[in-house]
């Protein structure tokens, strides 16, 4: 059996195609052809260009860790440049804010290590989300640093250069001796980046209501409905908002825990209160602390209001059966107004 399975990352995904079992605890089948090895497939796009960074003197200055040492830089401000991918930057409307500064020390010596969220909006309508890293040479006054894309609007929409999620699966799959390969790309696009069919695919952690738009959700489900076999299922799990609304609930329960190199990190959820019966707003606050300093992330995500009646009907247009409800995965009974989750089992 050949099973796809969607992972989303904002809105990337990463494909699992695989034997009947996901996770196989024996030893790997060295006689199928296959091997062990999970294999990851990236795209590197070269961008030309130049950004100049313009302090705004209005905001509060950072100072750096250790505070003792007095090294000051400024809090915030514009960018101004151009990038091949999004043309002239609006100056006024690209903006960074720094969010870490500290001293420390590398293998060339002592630097002062800088963190910036950016954004930055181009003339032609696009805008950029990034996470810039720099390094200053204390020594030699020396420059150096990266972008991260994590998203935007455009074609930016949903963008992440993020691998942490990919990288963990590939460690599991390694201890599990498993036969799994991962590809990263737009689920929009799952037709032109795996080869059906599959007997099952599988889409978990709400991630459908990650897509911009019904639109956007239909094309996904089409793509889904090409690649299944026949017969074929396709079993995905939503948030069901009848309840969402019915209970008026807002706040999801805290998470902690520790990161690899022992920072102690709180990670909350929680909707804006609604104001859209299509869309909702959904939070993400990180607070991660780093010796006696607390560091905060916030990032929020429009969520497609999912519940039972528009997802069956998107199922029916786009050429699936009546799906199977359930309000977990323990196959309990679905209730539309008391099962936060919605399972669906949809065949064709």
């Amino acid at each position: 059996m050949k099973t796809l399975k969607f992972f989303l990352i904002g809105s990337l995904f990463a494909v699992c195609g695989c034997n009947e079992d996901v996770f196989n605890t024996g030893e790997p089948a060295l006689d199928s052809g296959k091997k062990s090895a999970a294999v990851v497939k990236t795209v590197t796009v070269k961008v030309n260009g130049r950004v100049n960074a313009i302090p705004d003197p209005n905001l509060p200055q950072v100072t750096c860790l250790p505070e003792n040492l007095g090294i000051i830089l400024p809090g915030g401000g514009w960018s101004s440049g151009f990038t091949t991918m999004i043309g002239k930057f609006v100056q006024e409307e690209s903006t960074y804010e720094r969010v870490n500064c500290e001293f420390v020390m590398t293998d060339e010596g002592p630097a002062v290590y800088s963190e910036c969220h950016v954004i930055i909006r181009g003339n032609n309508g696009d805008q950029m989300y990034l996470v810039n890293e720099s390094w200053l040479d204390l020594a030699t006054g020396k420059f150096t640093g990266h972008n991260v894309l994590t998203g935007g609007t455009g074609r930016f929409e949903g963008a992440t250069g993020w691998m942490e999620m990919i990288n963990a699966a590939i460690q599991l799959t390694a201890m599990e001796k498993a036969t799994v390969k991962y590809l990263v790309g737009d689920m929009q696009e799952a037709p032109n980046l795996v080869e059906g069919p599959y007997n099952l695919i599988m889409c978990l952690g709400n991630s459908l209501a990650l897509l911009p738009t019904i639109d956007d959700l239909k094309r996904t489900l089409r793509g889904v409905h090409a690649l299944l076999a026949r017969p074929g299922t396709f079993v995905a799990q939503i948030l069901n908002f009848q309840e969402i609304r019915h209970s008026h609930f807002r706040f999801f329960p805290l998470k902690s825990g520790t990161l690899e190199k022992g920072d102690d990190v709180v990670f909350a959820r929680f909707f804006e209160p609604f104001t859209d019966s299509t869309k909702a707003i959904l939070v993400f606050t990180g607070f991660v602390k780093q010796e006696a300093t607390w560091r905060t992330q916030v990032k929020t995500h429009e969520v497609l209001q999912l519940d039972q009646q528009l997802f069956e009907s998107v199922l029916r247009d786009t050429g699936f059966e009546k799906p199977e409800l359930f309000g977990g995965y323990d196959g309990s009974a679905f209730s539309p107004l008391e099962s936060r989750n919605l399972i669906a089992v949809a065949k064709v």
